[in-house]
């Protein structure tokens, strides 16, 4: 009880974490919300009238616009906004690989993003640079593996992983042939980040030493929750082919067992029991969307949008939320949030 180490890892960990008493991103949120106004208000004519980046105009490609920016913000967030490994409650944690995966799927995901984009050289570069311009990205790629592995486990393995995962991402994204679904793709890694959130909170400054209050939790489930449904609108077909009365009954019991393993959740802060959720919502999306005869136009972007707020408020990155706001204001335009009552 009075070891050493537990005194210092809890005294750490309560400076570097939000309060019990206080979850900082949620109060932070709120104190947002004038800005998320303004974004609602103004979102769409600042993106038709801004000339930093004409592509963002172009409504054909605003979901992969969009979801570039995502993959560029988490990226960043996932290398400097960690916190002390020093924190970590667990002895011998999977961080560490965690982090380098997201890294590495990121990092494939943004260099085959920009070679589709293929940004002009600025001006403002040296002449002596524009005659080599592959010699230039590769400088600037090596040193943001080499930022990143700064960022790692406090070794040089830790270093020599997060460097690596980033350079062969890299590699990876410059042999894609394919441009990967950008809602699919966003969905996943949210769901990724969010779990890794949960299994070490306190390194992300998300929450103490395990104590997770009803608000981080709550959170989650809607981040979780989002996921499901956006996933389930983008590979469930509607079929109409349950019959009415099984299909209430398949719906009541989905319905308890959701709720059984949320009530699981916010009782034992249990990875597996979280995931279990968002298995049991995805079918029970799915069950519903099956049985429908047909769906809303747009409800999916619609969904996604809603994903994107829900994580920038989660992990306290504005302008993800701002995007999510966006994209429901323009990509979903016209779709009522009520349209996805047959969800649940």
């Amino acid at each position: 009880m009075f070891n050493d180490a537990i005194i210092v890892q809890s005294a750490v960990s309560a400076f570097n974490n939000a309060a019990l008493a206080a979850p900082m991103f949620f109060w932070l949120g709120i104190l947002i919300l004038p800005l998320f106004w303004l974004v609602y208000a103004c979102g769409a004519n600042f993106i038709e009238n801004q000339a930093i980046w004409p592509g963002l105009r172009n409504q054909k490609n605003a979901l992969f616009n969009y979801s570039l920016i995502f993959y560029v913000m988490v990226f960043g967030w996932m290398i400097v906004m960690g916190g002390n490994y020093g924190v970590l409650r667990d002895g011998v944690s999977l961080l560490p690989y965690a982090i380098a995966v997201v890294l590495f799927v990121l990092s494939a995901l943004i260099v085959r993003g920009l070679r589709t984009v293929n940004p002009p050289m600025p001006e403002w570069v040296p002449e002596r640079f524009r005659r080599h311009p592959r010699a230039l990205r590769f400088g600037i790629l090596v040193l943001a593996a080499v930022f990143a592995g700064l960022f790692g486990a406090p070794n040089f393995f830790g270093f020599l992983l997060q460097m690596s995962s980033v350079l062969c991402g890299a590699l990876i994204g410059r042999a894609m042939r394919r441009d990967t679904g950008p809602i699919l793709t966003t969905s996943l890694i949210i769901l990724t980040v969010v779990t890794i959130l949960l299994m070490q909170p306190e390194f992300f400054r998300f929450g103490q030493l395990g104590n997770l209050t009803l608000v981080h939790m709550a959170a989650l489930l809607i981040c979780g929750g989002l996921v499901a449904a956006t996933l389930a609108l983008r590979n469930i077909k509607p079929k109409g082919r349950i019959h009415r009365s099984a299909y209430i009954k398949l719906k009541w019991m989905a319905r308890f067992l959701a709720a059984l393993c949320a009530a699981l959740f916010l009782m034992t802060e249990s990875v597996p029991v979280f995931l279990g959720t968002v298995v049991i919502l995805f079918a029970m999306f799915a069950m519903s969307i099956w049985h429908a005869e047909k769906i809303p136009a747009k409800l999916d972007k619609m969904v996604w949008a809603a994903l994107l707020c829900a994580f920038g408020v989660v992990t306290i990155m504005p302008v993800i939320t701002a995007i999510g706001i966006i994209c429901w204001t323009t990509i979903a335009r016209g779709v009522r949030a009520k349209a996805g009552r047959f969800l649940l």
